[in-house]
């Protein structure tokens, strides 16, 4: 039996905690020993824990920062940290003797380095989009860890697998795949909204109130862009919140009023408060009959970002709109299956918008005609097979087994 042993810093529900529950629930059981590595309790953890796997640990687990400059206080602090946690991280693994160490973020490269040096097959799961030209010095570090001391690369698309220059050789193209087996639940929108939505359109957006996916962006130019009393905006991802109960939040109430520092949380709920247009759910698993429903997906990503909404809308047959990245081209076949917008561009969104209500029918068809092409891409089973590529390829040695 070969034990491998997986490592990530999240222990919420979001896109990494996903890709890490979809790959330990595919694992051959009978092949491979899994073992999970993560940096604190939290939803992911009875997740995992109902597969019966162990979860250990390590308080001081952390990720590098993400694209930021290296000269600030927090980012100094964080690598120091990181540095700190090593001599822990190489205690634990050295106890618990993994065949296999799979890191589940590029973030997470310094560890990759303690694995392979206390004699580890390695493997390293990316998804990020960092932007070659912008602080080449943090990504050089990264890739350098990557090239020495990954043996395997596992990276979520076609971009990804360019983050690290020279690994080619060892890099494998896998999806985050989309099931909808087990995700459909019959929500009907007159339960959300609470009115008779049949003469409504409803425009879907999973960003939650994201600062990063520009939920603020969305719901403004929603209210003011778009007027008409027919249209309605579902937030999925976080419930409404309410703010000013604490000492603290006043405080911060306060400064964000006079202007002194912006408030994002508070500044987004008072914006989705004044449209009773504007409903916002928690995020929902069983997403399938809600996305169905609704007549288009919107996304606003203010950072380049694998976008997982939009293969999913596109697979579901739903009109979507999204910023135009490598990643969005790549999901949506160069574009054809989708309305792109310049990213951070707000002009160019609400036209994108605007197409939708112009070429509804046109694009529906097409998404009927040439959606699978996703569908095939994002295939649960292909991808399953390419990842058991990967940890076959690492134990073909049989000391392994």
């Amino acid at each position: 039996m070969v034990s491998i042993l997986y490592v990530f810093h999240c222990s919420t529900i979001g896109g990494g905690s996903y890709c890490l529950l979809n790959i330990l629930k595919a694992l051959d059981r009978s092949k491979y020993n899994p073992i999970v590595l993560l940096a604190k309790k939290g939803p992911l953890v009875e997740e995992i824990n109902n597969l019966n796997i162990p979860v250990n640990f390590l308080n001081s687990l952390d990720s590098i920062p993400y694209n930021l400059p290296i000269f600030s206080i927090d980012v100094i602090r964080r690598y120091r940290n990181i540095n700190k946690s090593i001599t822990e991280y190489q205690r634990i693994i050295n106890e618990i003797k993994p065949d296999i160490v799979y890191i589940n973020s590029m973030m997470l490269s310094p560890y990759l380095k303690a694995s392979k040096e206390a004699g580890f097959k390695t493997i390293i799961h990316i998804r990020e989009h960092w932007p070659l030209n912008e602080n080449k010095f943090q990504l050089a570090r990264v890739q350098k860890f990557v090239q020495k001391y990954a043996d395997k690369v596992v990276a979520i698309n076609k971009f990804s697998s360019k983050q690290v220059p020279y690994c080619d050789s060892k890099t494998t193209i896998v999806y985050d795949w989309i099931d909808f087996n087990d995700r459909y639940k019959e929500i009907p929108f007159q339960d959300i909204f609470h009115e008779d939505l049949s003469d409504k359109k409803v425009i879907l957006f999973t960003g939650g109130h994201a600062q990063n996916k520009g939920a603020l962006d969305v719901v403004s130019l929603f209210s003011k862009r778009f007027c008409d009393t027919n249209l309605r905006l579902l937030i999925l991802g976080e419930d409404k919140t309410v703010y000013g109960k604490t000492i603290k939040d006043k405080v911060k109430i306060f400064l964000s009023k006079i202007g002194i520092r912006r408030y994002y949380g508070y500044e987004l709920n008072k914006l989705i408060n004044k449209d009773k247009r504007i409903v916002c759910i928690p995020n929902i698993y069983e997403l399938q009959h809600i996305m169905e429903q609704c007549f288009c997906l919107v996304s606003y990503f203010k950072i380049p970002h694998a976008n997982l909404a939009l293969a999913e809308s596109i697979i579901l047959k739903t009109v979507a709109v999204a910023a135009e990245t490598e990643e969005s081209q790549e999901y949506s076949n160069g574009g054809r299956l989708a309305f792109l917008f310049k990213m951070n561009n707000p002009d160019e969104f609400v036209d994108a918008v605007n197409n939708v209500f112009v070429h509804y029918t046109s694009m529906k068809e097409r998404l009927k005609a040439e959606s699978n092409t996703i569908a095939l891409l994002f295939d649960k089973n292909n991808n399953i097979a390419q990842l058991n590529t990967v940890y076959e390829s690492l134990i073909e040695n049989k000391e392994f087994i």
